[in-house]
Protein backbone atom coordinates (compact mmCIF):
# COMPACT_ATOMS: atom_id res chain seq x y z
CA UNK A 1 0.00 0.00 0.00
CA UNK A 2 1.45 3.31 -0.95
CA UNK A 3 0.75 6.68 0.64
CA UNK A 4 -0.54 7.30 4.09
CA UNK A 5 -3.96 7.73 5.59
CA UNK A 6 -4.66 10.58 7.97
CA UNK A 7 -7.27 10.85 10.66
CA UNK A 8 -10.10 13.35 10.43
CA UNK A 9 -10.96 15.23 13.62
CA UNK A 10 -14.36 14.72 15.16
CA UNK A 11 -16.11 18.09 15.07
CA UNK A 12 -18.11 19.77 17.84
CA UNK A 13 -21.17 17.75 18.87
CA UNK A 14 -19.32 14.52 18.04
CA UNK A 15 -16.63 12.39 19.69
CA UNK A 16 -14.76 9.13 19.42
CA UNK A 17 -13.62 7.22 22.51
CA UNK A 18 -11.91 4.35 20.62
CA UNK A 19 -8.75 4.33 18.46
CA UNK A 20 -8.71 3.34 14.79
CA UNK A 21 -12.34 4.18 14.06
CA UNK A 22 -13.55 5.55 10.75
CA UNK A 23 -16.53 7.57 11.99
CA UNK A 24 -17.36 9.82 14.91
CA UNK A 25 -20.21 9.27 17.36
CA UNK A 26 -22.82 11.93 18.08
CA UNK A 27 -23.16 13.26 21.62
CA UNK A 28 -26.36 11.86 23.11
CA UNK A 29 -29.34 13.84 24.35
CA UNK A 30 -28.57 15.81 27.50
CA UNK A 31 -24.94 16.18 26.38
CA UNK A 32 -22.78 18.35 24.11
CA UNK A 33 -19.24 19.18 23.10
CA UNK A 34 -17.98 22.42 21.60
CA UNK A 35 -14.43 21.39 20.75
CA UNK A 36 -13.02 19.19 17.97
CA UNK A 37 -11.09 15.98 18.73
CA UNK A 38 -13.02 15.00 21.88
CA UNK A 39 -13.09 11.54 23.45
CA UNK A 40 -16.36 12.19 25.28
CA UNK A 41 -19.19 14.66 25.73
CA UNK A 42 -20.13 16.96 28.60
CA UNK A 43 -23.47 16.77 30.41
CA UNK A 44 -25.75 19.80 30.24
CA UNK A 45 -25.70 21.71 33.53
CA UNK A 46 -28.73 22.06 35.80
CA UNK A 47 -31.12 24.63 34.30
CA UNK A 48 -30.16 23.48 30.80
CA UNK A 49 -31.22 20.59 28.58
CA UNK A 50 -30.60 19.06 25.17
CA UNK A 51 -33.31 17.14 23.34
CA UNK A 52 -31.22 16.37 20.23
CA UNK A 53 -28.07 14.37 19.52
CA UNK A 54 -24.85 15.83 18.15
CA UNK A 55 -25.15 19.32 19.64
CA UNK A 56 -22.46 21.89 20.40
CA UNK A 57 -24.40 23.58 23.21
CA UNK A 58 -27.35 23.08 25.56
CA UNK A 59 -30.65 24.98 25.61
CA UNK A 60 -31.86 27.02 28.57
CA UNK A 61 -35.08 25.96 30.29
CA UNK A 62 -37.80 28.49 29.44
CA UNK A 63 -39.62 30.71 31.93
CA UNK A 64 -42.06 28.59 33.94
CA UNK A 65 -39.82 25.51 33.63
CA UNK A 66 -36.73 24.20 35.42
CA UNK A 67 -34.25 21.31 35.45
CA UNK A 68 -32.52 20.45 38.73
CA UNK A 69 -30.38 17.59 37.35
CA UNK A 70 -27.48 17.51 34.89
CA UNK A 71 -27.50 15.70 31.56
CA UNK A 72 -31.23 15.95 30.92
CA UNK A 73 -33.20 16.01 27.67
CA UNK A 74 -36.11 18.15 28.87
CA UNK A 75 -37.26 20.60 31.53
CA UNK A 76 -40.13 20.23 33.99
CA UNK A 77 -42.92 22.74 34.56
CA UNK A 78 -43.18 24.59 37.86
CA UNK A 79 -46.03 23.17 39.94
CA UNK A 80 -49.04 25.28 40.96
CA UNK A 81 -48.01 27.71 43.72
CA UNK A 82 -44.58 28.19 42.16
CA UNK A 83 -43.13 30.25 39.32
CA UNK A 84 -39.91 31.23 37.58
CA UNK A 85 -39.60 34.19 35.24
CA UNK A 86 -35.99 33.78 34.04
CA UNK A 87 -34.42 31.34 31.60
CA UNK A 88 -32.09 28.50 32.61
CA UNK A 89 -33.18 27.81 36.18
CA UNK A 90 -32.54 24.75 38.30
CA UNK A 91 -35.58 25.31 40.55
CA UNK A 92 -38.82 27.25 40.79
CA UNK A 93 -39.64 29.87 43.41
CA UNK A 94 -42.60 29.85 45.80
CA UNK A 95 -45.26 32.47 45.09
CA UNK A 96 -44.73 35.22 47.71
CA UNK A 97 -47.27 36.37 50.29
CA UNK A 98 -50.38 38.07 48.78
CA UNK A 99 -49.85 36.20 45.50
CA UNK A 100 -50.82 32.82 44.07
CA UNK A 101 -50.58 30.59 40.99
CA UNK A 102 -53.22 27.99 40.20
CA UNK A 103 -51.47 26.80 37.02
CA UNK A 104 -48.45 24.64 36.26
CA UNK A 105 -45.64 26.27 34.27
CA UNK A 106 -46.26 29.79 35.62
CA UNK A 107 -43.73 32.54 34.93
CA UNK A 108 -45.46 34.97 37.34
CA UNK A 109 -47.78 34.76 40.33
CA UNK A 110 -51.05 36.68 40.33
CA UNK A 111 -51.91 39.23 43.01
CA UNK A 112 -54.86 38.27 45.20
CA UNK A 113 -58.06 40.03 44.11
CA UNK A 114 -59.51 42.81 46.25
CA UNK A 115 -61.11 41.58 49.51
CA UNK A 116 -58.88 38.47 49.57
CA UNK A 117 -55.47 37.76 51.11
CA UNK A 118 -52.76 35.10 51.27
CA UNK A 119 -50.54 34.60 54.32
CA UNK A 120 -48.62 31.58 53.04
CA UNK A 121 -45.90 31.29 50.39
CA UNK A 122 -46.47 28.82 47.54
CA UNK A 123 -50.25 29.28 47.48
CA UNK A 124 -52.57 28.07 44.72
CA UNK A 125 -55.45 30.40 45.69
CA UNK A 126 -56.34 33.30 47.99
CA UNK A 127 -58.35 33.33 51.22
CA UNK A 128 -61.37 35.27 52.42
CA UNK A 129 -61.39 36.70 55.94
CA UNK A 130 -63.66 34.44 58.00
CA UNK A 131 -64.24 36.74 61.00
CA UNK A 132 -67.20 39.12 60.70
CA UNK A 133 -65.99 42.70 60.29
CA UNK A 134 -62.46 41.77 59.25
CA UNK A 135 -60.83 42.67 55.94
CA UNK A 136 -57.41 42.08 54.38
CA UNK A 137 -54.67 44.53 55.30
CA UNK A 138 -53.29 46.77 52.51
CA UNK A 139 -50.51 44.27 51.77
CA UNK A 140 -53.16 41.51 51.50
CA UNK A 141 -51.11 39.23 53.78
CA UNK A 142 -53.45 39.00 56.82
CA UNK A 143 -56.92 39.82 58.10
CA UNK A 144 -57.37 42.84 60.37
CA UNK A 145 -60.16 44.64 62.14
CA UNK A 146 -60.14 47.74 59.97
CA UNK A 147 -60.53 51.27 61.23
CA UNK A 148 -62.65 51.96 58.15
CA UNK A 149 -66.14 50.68 57.30
CA UNK A 150 -66.60 47.41 55.39
CA UNK A 151 -69.81 45.73 54.12
CA UNK A 152 -70.24 43.79 57.36
CA UNK A 153 -70.12 47.07 59.35
CA UNK A 154 -73.56 48.04 57.96
CA UNK A 155 -76.99 46.99 59.26
CA UNK A 156 -79.51 45.08 57.14
CA UNK A 157 -81.25 48.39 56.30
CA UNK A 158 -78.00 49.99 55.11
CA UNK A 159 -75.46 49.66 52.32
CA UNK A 160 -71.76 50.55 52.20
CA UNK A 161 -71.05 53.73 50.26
CA UNK A 162 -67.57 52.88 48.98
CA UNK A 163 -67.43 55.33 46.08
CA UNK A 164 -64.50 57.24 47.59
CA UNK A 165 -61.16 55.54 46.74
CA UNK A 166 -59.94 56.30 50.28
CA UNK A 167 -61.30 53.45 52.43
CA UNK A 168 -61.26 55.70 55.50
CA UNK A 169 -64.09 57.71 53.90
CA UNK A 170 -66.41 54.71 53.35
CA UNK A 171 -69.69 55.07 55.30
CA UNK A 172 -72.89 53.10 55.89
CA UNK A 173 -75.95 54.80 54.40
CA UNK A 174 -79.66 54.09 54.82
CA UNK A 175 -81.13 52.05 52.00
CA UNK A 176 -82.97 54.35 49.54
CA UNK A 177 -86.78 54.20 49.39
CA UNK A 178 -87.99 51.45 47.06
CA UNK A 179 -84.72 49.46 47.24
CA UNK A 180 -83.59 46.31 49.06
CA UNK A 181 -80.35 46.28 51.05
CA UNK A 182 -80.50 42.83 52.67
CA UNK A 183 -77.10 41.31 53.41
CA UNK A 184 -73.66 42.87 53.41
CA UNK A 185 -73.68 44.92 50.24
CA UNK A 186 -72.25 48.04 48.66
CA UNK A 187 -73.96 50.55 46.37
CA UNK A 188 -73.43 48.41 43.24
CA UNK A 189 -75.46 45.60 44.82
CA UNK A 190 -78.50 47.65 45.92
CA UNK A 191 -81.56 46.36 44.01
CA UNK A 192 -85.08 47.69 43.53
CA UNK A 193 -87.93 45.95 45.31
Amino acid sequence: MTGSQSCIDCIGGKFQDLSGQSISKKCGVGKFTTENRQTGCVQCSAGLYNDEQGQTSCKACLAGTFQSNTGQQLCSQCIAGQYISDLGNSKCLQCPLSRYSDETGANICSKCPAAKYQDTEGAINCKICSEVGQAPNKAQTACINPTYKVKSSCKDTEYLDNADPDRDNHVCRTCPAGASCIGWIDWSEVVGK
